[in-house]
Parts: structure tokens; sequence; C-alpha cells
């Protein structure tokens, strides 16, 4: 799945497509496309924290002794 700008845009279309060719499984269809969200949004946050801490920012180890 895209993430970063636009992410949001193309689930929706996804699952409005999805939902019209198997209307039975809408619901499903659209949990499902709320947790690989939500789920890429974690992701993302993890990586720029990640970036944060190799680049000695919020790192503990980076701040001065008290």
């Amino acid at each position: 799945m895209a993430s970063g700008v636009g992410a949001g845009i193309l689930m929706s279309s996804a699952v409005a497509s999805l939902s019209e060719v198997l209307p039975a499984y809408a619901e499903e269809i659209a949990a499902l496309a709320f947790v690989i969200q939500n789920f890429e949004d974690a992701g993302s946050h993890q990586q720029a924290q990640e970036q944060r801490v190799e680049d000695g920012e919020n790192d503990e180890r980076a701040l001065p002794d008290r």
C-alpha cells in the first residue's frame, strides 16, 4: 500500500471499488483498510523516531549530564 501524501485517497478509492465489486464483504474490506492504514501510520512514526535517534535527537544518550 502507498504511504505518505495521497495514501488516504488511494485507500478510500480501493475500498469503494472493492466494496462495489464484492458487496457481501464491504464491511470486512473497510475494516481491513482501517487496520492497514493505522499499521502504516505507526510504521511511519517508528521510522521517524528511529531517524531522530540516529541523528542524536530525542535520545537520552545525547543529553548532557545533569
